[in-house]
């Protein structure tokens, strides 16, 4: 049956029943004392619908104006958070994530940490090449990756000092960060949660070592996942709400949220169809008509399937193929095709290596303790409480592993670790999309735990502090040995060893830079950062048809000229092998490995 109160349908009206309209969204949250517990209301249902005096209800709405009252105030009844919009404590948690962030970012971007991943330095190059190139314009934002993120990048990129340190990158990330947890405790309290089992679950998720990493970075995780959560907190407002909230909010808060992780990557797309189902579920257990159904349905998802439909045209208008994000030169599939061709794909039609694959990269992304917590809670969850709507909702959360799994038994994307075969290490980012579903599942377990030890005084004390010193405990550990035990940042260490000549060479090139145009191929030297140039001294690209009439002629296009010596991809150099008579006005200035920079003759 639904936890749902119905507050539409013939008895709506009456006032008889007006207690539905503030009936407590799970009646089976217990009472008792301590941080966690709430008293059972044993006045008639008719007496919570009674209206409160102007004054009271002015009081009820200032915001606590001291920490001792704000603590208190993060511990109201759950029936009581669920009839407002706001939620004692967002600010707060909002603040203390983003000073959480501040501090990783200060240590990532300080340490060369923050762009020492090429993904990193391209999502950078992609968000300032729109107005800093030789050919701006929003055609640049390519088709690899969705938008999302380098628009929400552009404005912080547009200072020259933010985006050739990572700072911007910094800064839109450390904002989602704080979204994220903020959402997250919101989420939380919308379910019923307890104080102190929100706050675990907003813990679960920063003390990760590797999301604290990535949401420092230009990754396209931290908009995906600020983007879900928010979703996920607006479907959790609709759901409890005693109110029966319009389309048009379901669409605001629910549905845009969505349409920005839809545009960031394509677990968003998963979500379109795991949150429209969801809806319909919870909106059908309302009983307020199959009409209202297909309108609640359609209001989520509209603005993602816009968001969808422009990226298509986008695709269709600038290269001719809808689908060129799927099957064109730069889509994954094309990227991975020499590796997918030498069996290097060992996840593909085998769910069972897939999912040992994954299992080890979330053990390495959040850490054992968290995945052991995580799988009590969801026994307890599926126990307890079936399909119940809060149960779908934590489900819910579930649908970025499950699209993740499905990616990697199906071979459209891969990831390697110590534990794959090959041994090595890509990807392993794709695991912190699960965060949220981690965090829900522990911060479930801390709630429920609480509930069955009504004996202890201030029950939910020890058990939040038991959880939050063994998480702590976990994080130094992880983090006593970063580049083996924590997957993404020892990524990273693999990629700072492995174009450490690369990234020499520009720097070298731009340290010795005197005027002129740089032909290169960034697509496969991607660390322009290092250059400390603007993009516009750059024919790549982004340049359009002057990239090819300067591989062709580089002379008459370019002072400089950096490629990679015997690398097929790099089709600067590739066009060099074709004609070395190309290279005659120039000569060989430095080298470093493979990689040559080129200086035409005065």
């Amino acid at each position: 049956m639904s936890t749902e109160a119905d507050t539409s349908g013939p008895h709506a009206q009456h006032p008889g029943h007006a207690a539905h309209a503030v009936a407590h969204p799970y009646p089976h949250v217990s009472g008792g004392s301590g941080d966690d517990a709430h008293p059972r209301v044993a006045a008639p249902a008719v007496a919570l619908a009674q209206p409160q005096p102007l004054q009271q209800q002015q009081q009820q709405q200032q915001r606590p104006r001291t920490l001792p009252a704000l603590w208190r105030a993060m511990n109201a009844p759950p029936a009581e958070l669920a009839r407002g919009r706001r939620i004692p404590g967002t600010v707060a948690v909002f603040w203390a994530v983003i000073v959480i962030g501040t501090i990783a970012s200060i240590i990532s971007v300080s340490s060369g940490a923050s762009t020492a991943y090429r993904d990193e330095q391209l999502h950078l190059t992609i968000a300032r090449r729109i107005t800093d190139s030789t050919g701006p314009g929003f055609q640049q934002l390519g088709t690899v990756w969705l938008p999302a993120p380098h628009l929400l990048l552009l404005p912080f990129v547009q200072n020259f000092w933010l985006w050739n340190t990572g700072i911007a990158a910094a800064i839109l990330s450390t904002l989602c960060l704080g979204a994220s947890g903020a959402a997250l405790y919101r989420i939380g309290a919308r379910l019923g949660f307890g104080r102190n089992a929100r706050l675990i679950g907003v813990l679960v998720f920063v003390s990760s070592p590797g999301i604290l990493y990535v949401f420092t970075t230009a990754l396209t995780e931290p908009v995906l996942i600020a983007g879900m959560l928010c979703c996920f907190a607006g479907l959790a407002r609709w759901m409890t709400s005693p109110r029966s909230l319009s389309a048009g909010e379901l669409a605001v808060f629910a549905g845009i949220p969505l349409a920005v992780a839809t545009m960031s990557r394509y677990e968003g797309w998963a979500l379109i169809a795991g949150g429209t189902l969801f809806v319909a579920i919870v909106q059908l257990r309302k009983r307020q008509g199959f009409k209202r159904v297909v309108i609640m349905t359609s209001a989520f998802a509209a603005l993602p399937i816009a968001a969808i439909a422009w990226w298509l045209s986008y695709n269709w208008a600038l290269y001719g193929n809808p689908l060129e994000f799927i099957n064109g030169q730069f889509s994954a599939a094309a990227l991975q095709a020499t590796i997918t061709t030498g069996g290097l794909v060992t996840t593909k039609g085998n769910l069972g290596m897939s999912s040992w694959v994954y299992f080890w990269v979330l053990v390495q992304s959040f850490g054992a303790i968290t995945l052991a917590l995580a799988g009590v809670g969801a026994v307890i969850l599926a126990a307890r409480e079936g399909l119940s709507n809060r149960a779908l909702l934590i489900w819910l959360t579930a649908v970025a592993m499950v699209f993740s799994l499905v990616s990697l038994a199906t071979g459209q994307t891969v990831i390697y670790s110590d534990h794959t075969l090959p041994p090595g290490w890509w990807n392993t980012r794709y695991a912190l999309s699960s965060a949220p579903f981690l965090a829900l599942l522990i911060a479930y377990l801390c709630h429920t735990a609480t509930e069955w030890m009504p004996a202890l005084r201030h029950r939910g004390r020890p058990i939040a502090l038991a959880l939050a010193l063994s998480l702590a405990l976990q994080t130094c550990f992880m983090l006593a040995e970063p580049f083996t035990r924590v997957a993404v940042i020892a990524e990273v260490h693999d990629q700072q060893s492995s174009f450490s000549d690369m990234r020499g060479t520009l720097t070298w090139l731009g340290a010795n830079y005197d005027g002129g145009k740089i032909l290169i191929d960034e697509s496969n030297n991607p660390f322009v950062l290092d250059l400390k140039l603007p993009l516009v001294d750059l024919v790549d690209y982004s340049a359009g048809a002057d990239f090819i009439d300067a591989r062709k002629s580089p002379a008459s296009h370019a002072r400089w000229i950096f490629l990679h010596e015997g690398e097929p991809a790099d089709v600067v150099a590739a066009s060099m092998a074709e004609d070395p008579a190309r290279l005659s006005s120039y000569s060989l200035v430095y080298s470093d490995g493979p990689y040559r920079v080129y200086r035409l003759v005065d």
